[in-house]
């Protein structure tokens, strides 16, 4: 049963992730860069690189390619961080705006897509085991 429930969360995660590529297709948008803009819009402007690039789960070198690319097409600009000059600080700017409200628009479409025929209370408990499980696997890994 537990090897089955981890290949199952895995696996709809991959298909959450499929779905949503599917309908932002038409923006013109990889996986990796609505990940990249949803992400820094949820953390705020002014996150570091590194950060970034741990919360989507890239390496470094590989962000900084993405952002090259999210700034030659005015989504983000890079400022130097004033505490430490080797580290630049991440923010959107004002094209990226409607960008991400289309983006937010179409994924809370996908969600209710996804999540339909679920109650309030449903999704609710969902999200209460998944944080269970969420919080037990950032403590193992932390350990």
């Amino acid at each position: 049963m537990s090897i089955e429930l981890g290949m199952r969360l895995a696996r709809t995660h991959r298909l959450w992730r499929a779905a949503l590529d599917k309908a932002l297709k038409p923006l013109g948008m990889t996986q990796s860069r609505w990940l990249t803009l949803f992400i820094l819009n949820r953390l705020g402007d002014g996150v570091s690189q590194k950060v970034l690039a741990e919360r989507v789960g890239i390496e470094g070198p590989t962000l900084v390619r993405l952002l090259d690319s999210l700034q030659r097409q005015d989504l983000i600009e890079r400022q130097q961080d004033e505490e430490d000059k080797r580290s630049k600080r991440i923010y959107l700017t004002p094209t990226a705006k409607p960008l991400l409200e289309k983006i937010e628009y179409i994924a809370e479409e996908v969600r209710q897509d996804i999540l339909n025929g679920m109650s309030e209370d449903q999704q609710g408990e969902l999200q209460t085991l998944l944080q269970h499980i969420e919080t037990n696997a950032v403590r193992i890994m932390s350990d």
